[in-house]
């Protein structure tokens, strides 16, 4: 089991690595490199967050953008070209929706992190996910 500490130290290593460390330019882009070091880096703490052991996260609004960052983004560079990189869609839309209905996005200055807990409703197949970010934005 993850303790407090560990807890608030690996959501804020997440943040401080995707919105810090890397460029924007590296969120999007296709780069088996970038995808090993995701691997290295994060691989076990979004296989933990794939097993619902870091649900916990998504009681604050830092915990649950990262959770959204491991389930949404990471997963697709990890386990690109495979049926896992989407393995976490469902979870990180429905935590989206849950940021939206707290007023996370109101309370949040910075677009980039705006963006990202809309982010899971934009991969969505469901027309209603999709108007409630044009809705958001």
């Amino acid at each position: 089991m993850v303790s407090e500490l560990s807890n608030e130290k690996s959501i804020h290593a997440v943040l401080v690595f995707w919105f810090e460390e890397i460029s924007p330019e590296s969120w999007f882009k296709k780069d088996p490199l970038f995808d090993d070091m995701l691997m290295q880096q994060f691989g076990q703490i979004v296989e933990q967050a794939l097993a619902g052991q870091l649900d916990k996260w998504a009681q604050n609004k830092d915990g649950r953008l990262a959770l959204i960052l491991l389930l949404d983004q990471m997963t697709r560079n990890i386990f690109r070209n495979t049926p896992k990189a989407f393995s976490g869609d469902e979870i990180a839309c429905a935590l989206s929706l849950r940021s939206v209905a707290d007023g996370f996005l109101e309370t949040e200055n910075n677009r980039h992190k705006r963006q990202f807990f809309l982010m899971p409703m934009m991969h969505s197949e469901d027309s209603r996910d999709t108007k409630t970010v044009t809705a958001s934005v």
